[in-house]
């Protein structure tokens, strides 16, 4: 079953980079040695060991993902009347 990169989050867990990236999709086809490729329940990104036969969303980091809190102004607050 083909899977659409859309599923797929926008930052992913990258095996021995031990970070979060955000990456770029290549193709859907068997990876080749040393190329990252998304696999598992939970998506991780793995390094192909060397070329596979089973076709994998091949893909490749592009940015450390950098994990920040922001608070955003929203709406004005409405206070009951007493």
């Amino acid at each position: 079953m083909k899977i659409s990169k859309s599923t797929f989050p926008e930052v992913i867990e990258f095996e021995r980079l031990l970070a979060k990236c955000y990456y770029k999709h290549i193709a859907f086809r068997p990876p080749r040695q040393g190329e990252f490729y998304l696999s598992g329940a939970i998506v991780q990104a793995w390094r192909a060991p060397n070329n596979l036969s089973i076709a994998y969303h091949v893909i490749q980091p592009t940015h450390h993902a950098k994990k920040v809190s922001v608070h955003k102004k929203g709406a004005k607050v409405k206070l009951p009347a007493f």
